[in-house]
């Protein structure tokens, strides 16, 4: 028979559960596709470096052919401003007179003549002239001129 503090002590020990199996485990070999990886990365890679540096050249011959056309707009713009200022000058009134008087021989007036043109009609002149009838000219010819 069992003695009495035996009894008293924990029932046997429950089973154990068995071992768990350990999955079947490898080693897996690297990629074999791990060098064209690399190598598909350095390219584009590359590509990106060559594409950067060609726009930044790209933009550096737009800058050059900017600031080219930026100095012709100057040169342009003082052009202007000299030719301006010769029309000023050429089409003054006192240049205009001078030039009638001395380069073409015109005769200055103290009562100017007009001739007013108006619409041609069949056996007509087509002009009327006004004028102050003196001796400039500016009227009408006289009798028995042949002009």
């Amino acid at each position: 028979m069992a003695s009495p503090l035996h009894a008293m002590r924990s029932p046997s020990p429950a089973p154990r559960p068995a071992p768990r199996t350990r999955p079947d485990l490898r080693v897996v070999p690297a990629p074999r596709h791990t060098g064209r990886c690399v190598a598909l990365l350095l390219m584009i890679a590359a590509l990106g470096v060559v594409g950067v540096v060609s726009l930044n050249a790209l933009a550096a011959e737009a800058s050059f052919e900017s600031q080219a056309l930026e100095v012709r707009i100057d040169e342009l713009e003082l052009r202007y401003d000299e030719l301006t200022a010769e029309v000023a000058v050429l089409s003054s009134p006192e240049r205009v007179r001078r030039v009638a008087i001395e380069e073409l021989h015109m005769v200055p007036t103290d009562r100017p003549g007009f001739l007013v043109l108006t619409e041609r009609l069949p056996g007509d002149a087509g002009g009327v002239a006004y004028g102050d009838g003196g001796a400039n000219g500016a009227g009408p010819p006289a009798p028995g001129d042949p002009h």
